[in-house]
């Protein structure tokens, strides 16, 4: 992995600036997939596509924003641009906040899928309250009758919130419509978690 130039950019609505990561180059070296159909690649980090502006909290696409400047990452901490916050991933509550800005409604919970299992995935199931709890299963509901069947990872991902959700059979049957031998393995993996009644988080597949 090797980092690109670091971007200064402009909140559209009140002008506070922000710092943005690039990447130059990348790999899949040390990829994890996850049974929530989460691809996590140590070598090729995923970067954010919108944030909340730290100033005056409104949402904003950072393709949307104005760049100031480019500037070296070794000059991050240095210089007239070192004070700029970096633009860090969004949290559950920022995905969940999202949801009724961003029109892609599929991708919107998709990620607040992630994002809560990135909770469990970082070892904080502490940090996770009741309302997040209700308002994780209330987001597998409403992705179920979103995801594309004929798309393999989105059959993963609905076997996944039929799982979680304790309904087994279901997770079942939909899991096997994966009819791909290149992914005998991972449908293998994934039904015996189902007949073992698991609804917890694992892994599929590390390279």
């Amino acid at each position: 992995m090797k980092p690109g130039p670091n971007i200064i950019i402009e909140c559209p609505y009140c002008g506070q600036k922000a710092k943005q990561r690039t990447l130059l180059t990348g790999n899949n070296i040390g990829s994890t997939l996850w049974s929530d159909g989460k691809l996590v690649l140590p070598m090729l980090p995923e970067l954010p596509v919108f944030t909340f502006c730290t100033s005056c909290e409104q949402f904003y696409y950072i393709h949307d924003a104005k760049e100031i400047v480019r500037e070296f990452p070794e000059a991050s901490s240095a210089g007239l641009w070192g004070h700029i916050d970096f633009i860090e991933l969004p949290a559950f509550w920022e995905y969940y906040k999202a949801l009724e800005i961003i029109p892609d409604k599929k991708y919107a919970r998709i990620k607040l899928l992630h994002s809560y299992n990135d909770i469990i995935r970082e070892g904080r199931d502490k940090m996770i309250t009741h309302e997040m709890h209700l308002l994780h299963f209330r987001n597998l509901y409403e992705l179920l009758g979103l995801l594309d069947e004929t798309v393999p990872g989105e059959l993963i991902i609905k076997a996944e919130a039929y799982r979680n959700l304790g309904l087994f059979e279901k997770s079942e049957l939909i899991i096997n419509k994966i009819t791909s031998k290149d992914l005998k393995t991972i449908k293998e993996k994934y039904l015996h978690q189902i007949k073992n009644n698991n609804k917890e988080l694992f892994v599929l597949f590390k390279n």
